[in-house]
Formats: C-alpha cells, structure tokens, sequence
C-alpha cells in the first residue's frame, strides 16, 4: 500500500482571501491554463450566506423592539463594521466580541512529490478530496457539511491549478450557535458552534474537532489503499494528559510493530530476488504481512476514535454539571420572592377572615324576629307576648351577664392555677408562751426610791 501524509488546518486570518479562492485574482503560483481543472463544490456570496444562516433571526429581533434605535439592519455591519460584499470583506475579520467573520480550513492529501499536478496519483488524491466532501456511504462517511451542522459552509472548492502544488480543498464556513437569551436567539460563535457539535467549550474544543476531522480522512484514504505516513506532531492546545500517554503508548507500540514487520518485509524481498521459487512462496507472507499492517493502522484508529468519544463525553457531562449548578441557583433566587408573597398574601387572608369575623359580630341584631333564647341559667324564655324594647333589653342583659359571669369564671380559674402552681411558704414555729409572774414586779416608783 502507498503511504502519503495527510494534512488539515486553519488557514491564517489575515491571508485566507475569498476572491484568491475563487481566481477573482489570479497569484503567481496559478496557472490560468489548468483553472479549468478546478472543481467548485459549493459557491455563495458573504452576504447572501449570512442573509441565510442570520436572517430570520435578525427578523425576530427586530420585531420584537418598540424603539428604533435598537434593530438592527446588517448584521454583519453590526459586528464587523462594514457590510458583507465590500472589499474588506474578502478577508476574515475579527469584531470586538473577538468573532472571525468566516473561518478557512485546508485540507490536502500527500505532498507534491508522490501527489503533486501531473502525477499519476494526483486523480487519486482529487478523489479522497471529493470523498471528504461529499461522503462516502460504503465506509459509513458522512458529508462534511452533515458531519458539522453547526458550520455552514458557503464556499468550498478544489483546486488543481497550481504547478508546484498538490490538490487541495479550500472550505470556507460561518460558524454559529442557536438558544441566545439576549440579542438575536442565533449569533456567530465558534466555540458555542463546537460546544452545540458536542466538542465542549474550552481550549481543546477545536484541536478535537479537528482530530476527528483528520481521523475521517484517514478512514478515505485507507479506503483507497493509502497509508497515512506517520509525522511527529505537537498536541497543540490539546489539554488531556490522558490522551496524550495513551496516544504515545499506541504510536510507540503500532511504530515498534510496523518496524519489525518492515524489516521481515525486506528481508523476504532479498530472499525473493535470489529465486524465482521463492518469491512465490514469501509472497502469500508479504501480503499477510501488508494486510497485518493495515489492521495495526485501523486499530490506531479505533484507539484514537474511542479515547476522543471518552473525552467528548466527560467535557459534556461537566458542562451538564455547571448548567444544573447554575440552574438550581436560579431556581432558589426566584422562590425566595414568591415564598415572601405566599406568606404576606397568608397574613393578608387571615387579616380579612378576622375583619369579617369583627362585622359579623358587630352586624345589627334584629329582635323582632327572635322567639325565645336561652338564660344565664340554662332556662328558655318565651319572647313571643314582649314588646321590641323589652326584649332587646332583656337579651342584652342577659348576654351581658353571661360575659361577666364566663369572665369571672376565667379569672377565678386563673387565681387557683396560680395559687397552685406557687410554691408553699414555710409557716414559722410559734413562740412558746411563758407565764410571767407580775406579783414579784416593782413598779417604776418604787425601784427609784
């Protein structure tokens, strides 16, 4: 099997040129006799994509303001300062909030030597690129544009002009996020755009999203009998220690495996050249050997695959953590207000049952219409043969009575209780009494003479 490098990154800010990709202009390193070779895989304007990915939540925003002052009519201009077709545009451009008007990833498979514009393999390279685009149903591959649905793609192209160069993808993509509480419900992010893709919200968020990127187009290439050829590279801003001694330990592991074989390879091939008998008996072992290699490079993936789900998942689950967190907090600063309008409302209701009990009490009686009533004695009196005044009369007194007579019942209940209740004072001993003999006494007088 053939091997090849592979390589996917972000093209520069201040150099990725809308107008270069699409040979508005044409660069010194482009041939304007093979532009013809160039495949054109998606084409739209700025302000047409951000028409599409912004407008209807633009509409929203704008209908929902009752001052004019705040709609907004562009907004591209809005973040970037100028509108979306001038030619300020053509690069990526960074607002305030520190959001890039679009992003550019380039993706490219071998380098000029073994892949290069007019090699025999550069057909095949050109087509693990349309794979990578397009999808590919046979090996379970996606499109790009369903594999990140939070990136919308507005300008993707394959370009084959460059003499010196390799086939390679130009994709051009606005990143964005829907579920804002303030301004518009959708707005351009790209670190809530991964975090929505399910690739967290921090530093590593894009380094992961970019792994799995090139872990798709490893499956292409091997797809069509292409061995990635191992580079050393850098973790980047990949923050997971774990990932990183596993990662090594299957390199060192895959590489110690693929060198031995490599070397078995070699020595069955200088066997072979000394007979043709040989050769055809090793050569069965050179396939087994190709085919064992292969595995090793499918299982690095698989490996690669797996500790980066492991990782997607805790990044998730410590965001669900944080939102749960946040959300009880919330929770309890809202009720604390309601549970003091519960309780005022509470006192409110038993305020006005007393008050209603009070008018109750206080309501008129009427005395005409009262028959008979019951004494402070328990007797029942006949009021049908008395007169109004008379019997008004004799029932208020009569209720009179029984409040004084149930208040002093009260109040001489109250005494015994406390009588009771008080502790007993000791009764002091009585003098004895001691006769005195006044027959033996002197009166004054007589003492003084």
């Amino acid at each position: 099997m053939k091997e090849k490098s592979i390589s996917f990154c972000q093209g520069k800010k201040n150099r990725a040129k809308l107008r270069h990709n699409r040979r508005e202009i044409i660069s010194p390193n482009v041939d304007p006799n093979l532009i013809y070779k160039n495949e054109v895989l998606m084409r739209q304007s700025l302000t047409e994509a951000y028409d599409y990915v912004f407008g209807q939540a633009l509409e929203k925003y704008n209908a929902g303001q009752k001052r004019k002052s705040r709609r907004i009519d562009d907004y591209f201009e809005k973040l970037f300062g100028c509108k979306a077709d001038d030619m300020k545009a053509d690069v990526v451009l960074i607002s305030d909030n520190k959001q890039c008007s679009f992003f550019e990833d380039i993706v490219q498979v071998g380098k000029h030597g073994d892949s290069g514009i007019g090699h025999e393999d550069e057909e095949l390279v050109a087509e693990c690129l349309r794979e990578f685009w397009y999808g590919n149903e046979k090996i379970g591959v996606l499109p790009f544009q369903q594999r990140n649905p939070n990136f919308y793609i507005f300008d993707a192209v394959i370009h084959r002009d460059e003499p010196r160069g390799t086939p390679h993808i130009h994709i051009n993509g606005i990143p964005f996020a829907d579920g804002y509480k303030t301004g518009l419900s959708r707005q351009n992010s790209q670190s809530r755009a991964l975090e929505a893709m399910g690739f967290g919200n921090n530093e590593g968020s894009l380094n992961q999203w970019r792994i799995k990127e090139r872990g798709v187009l490893e499956r292409i290439i091997n797809a069509h009998g292409i061995l990635k050829k191992q580079e050393k590279k850098s973790r980047g801003s990949f923050k997971t220690n774990e990932y990183g001694k596993l990662m090594d330990e299957v390199h060192a592991e895959v590489d110690i495996e693929k060198a031995r074989l490599m070397a078995e390879l070699a020595a069955i091939e200088v066997k072979c050249s000394a007979s043709h008998e040989q050769f055809k008996k090793w050569d069965s072992r050179q396939s087994s050997l190709k085919a064992q290699i292969a595995a090793l490079e499918q299982k690095r993936g698989a490996v690669f695959d797996e500790v980066s789900k492991e990782i997607k998942d805790e990044e998730r689950q410590k965001s669900r953590e944080k939102s749960q967190e946040r959300s009880e907090a919330v929770s309890a600063a809202i009720a604390k207000p309601f549970n003091k309008i519960k309780e005022i409302n509470s006192k409110r209701k038993a305020l006005k049952a007393e008050k209603e009990i009070e008018a109750e009490r206080n309501k008129p009686v009427d005395y005409s219409k009262i028959d008979s009533f019951i004494d402070f004695q328990g007797d029942e009196i006949d009021l049908r043969n008395m007169h109004y005044d008379d019997r008004a009369r004799l029932i208020l007194h009569t209720e009179n009575m029984k409040k004084h007579i149930a208040e002093r019942d009260r109040e001489a209940k109250e005494s015994r209780l406390k009588k009771e209740n008080e502790p007993q004072k000791a009764e002091l001993p009585r003098a004895a009494f001691i006769p005195v003999d006044y027959s033996q006494s002197q009166s004054r007088g007589a003492r003084k003479k």
